[in-house]
């Protein structure tokens, strides 16, 4: 298979100095997008535009079954979410398929495609160079869709939002981590707050299903925007939609919001895990001209050693075919329909645990009365709070962590990755050297 890729490159008439997998294998002018197990074509050339839509059932003959098993072995992936982002541009390469041996040429594909019509076809692609691609006028099923969710709309804006006055929903779509140029985030930012407090607004959705990533410092004004308001910051108010597409400081954003508000995260789960790298650089390697991004950056979360392969979603749910043809939203549709439950009340026993717990040298676990309720936090990094499940047990913001109380002076946490750590109430009233810090107490 070495040989092939060897074979492919020089038939290519391409060295190893090619500073992109589409310069090294070639590209044939086709994107796809996972629905389910199903494998969609969602913009191509205009020569090929009968194609948009169109179900891939095979490539020269490899299924889509043995052709995924395949590219398993080559994309590069922490968990099955970050395959589905990359696989569809590794599908584009004729080069690649070749050297896997999928294909008998490295300058073209031939796919079995059913059609929307249903009728199955053959169409052979062929592939383009540099010149073809930019004389080509390329189509998408959004161009040519009846009708568009919001997710689906405003996609070359980095963030924007809408107001649905007859759901009293305030939609805010949030494409990239960054900062545009036309409408800085430090100041977009506070006007977009601005309005969320002017309107009549029940529910909150951040929506970061498509959202790549980039500088998780832009993303501040956003996450602090949500922490000053406590009547927005509420379970069944406030919504956060992620997918396989969320990624890099996207999912960093997220994790600040599992960890430190109430919301509720719904759709697929972004496609790496909690704890992982992130704000990435570019270089050439200088002998050999070839582009590397890297990571620059170890993102961790509040739990001890986080192995999570993924976030935890209070809700999963995905998008199939037949509603992104038509146009539909099923998780918009969630979060207009959710409803809250009303949860038990506390009993006196719970209130006994009141107090600080020594969770690190910098860092402590409070656990504290709000209203009739348990809030638990630890330092600024972590707050929930605690739904009794059972007397002495509750359930937290967090999917799978759960607190219990012990008869001792302790409190065990329940990890989402099955850890279980019990800390012991603190002696000492006197803040951390952190807490002083956050308080602006640095003397």
């Amino acid at each position: 298979e070495l040989l092939k890729v060897l074979a492919a490159i020089r038939d290519g008439h391409t060295g190893m100095a090619a500073s992109s997998r589409d310069q090294l294998f070639g590209y044939v002018p086709i994107t796809t997008e996972w629905f389910g197990n199903e494998l969609r074509i969602v913009k191509t050339s205009s020569e090929y535009q009968s194609a948009l839509g169109a179900k891939i059932l095979s490539v020269e003959g490899t299924d889509l079954a043995e052709l995924k098993k395949q590219l398993l072995t080559v994309v590069p992936h922490a968990n099955y979410q970050r395959f589905e982002k990359l696989s569809p541009s590794y599908l584009q390469l004729p080069g690649l398929l070749y050297g896997l041996g999928v294909t008998s040429s490295p300058d073209q594909a031939r796919f079995t495609l059913q059609l929307q019509s249903g009728e199955k076809q053959e169409v052979v692609f062929q592939r383009m160079n540099d010149e073809q691609y930019k004389d080509a006028t390329f189509v998408t099923t959004d161009q040519v869709a009846k009708s568009l969710p919001l997710y689906r709309q405003r996609k070359d804006e980095s963030y924007w939002y809408e107001y649905l006055p007859d759901e009293k929903l305030f939609y805010f779509g949030y494409n990239r981590i960054t900062s545009d140029d036309e409408k800085p985030i430090w100041s977009w930012a506070p006007q977009m707050w601005a309005k969320v407090d002017s309107l009549d607004v029940e529910k909150l959705v951040i929506d970061i299903r498509g959202n790549g990533g980039g500088g998780f410092q832009f993303s501040l004004p956003i996450i602090q925007g949500v922490l000053d308001r406590p009547n927005m910051n509420q379970h069944g108010k406030l919504f956060v939609l992620t997918g396989y597409k969320t990624f890099s400081a996207a999912i960093g954003f997220v994790e600040q919001l599992e960890n430190r508000s109430n919301a509720i995260i719904a759709g697929v789960p972004p496609c790496d895990y909690p704890a992982s790298p992130g704000d990435s650089d570019s270089f050439l390697l200088g002998k050999t001209g070839i582009k590397v991004n890297l990571s620059q950056i170890f993102h961790t979360t509040i739990f001890p050693d986080d192995q999570r392969v993924s976030i935890g979603l209070d809700q999963q749910i995905s998008t199939s075919w037949d509603d992104y043809a038509a146009g539909r939203d099923p998780l918009l549709t969630f979060v207009k329909e959710f409803q809250a439950k009303e949860t038990s009340q506390l009993s006196e026993k719970a209130f006994a645990c009141v107090g600080r717990y020594a969770f690190s040298p910098d860092k402590v676990i409070t656990i504290s009365k709000v209203d009739s309720g348990l809030n638990l936090e630890i330092g600024k990094f972590f707050s929930t709070p605690l739904y009794p499940i059972s007397d002495g047990q509750f359930k937290t913001e967090i999917v799978g962590m759960e607190v219990g109380l012990t008869d001792a002076d302790q409190v065990r946490l329940f990890y989402p990755d099955g850890k279980k750590l019990s800390y012991q109430r603190s002696e000492s009233d006197q803040p951390t050297p952190l807490e002083f810090l956050y308080d602006g107490k640095f003397k």
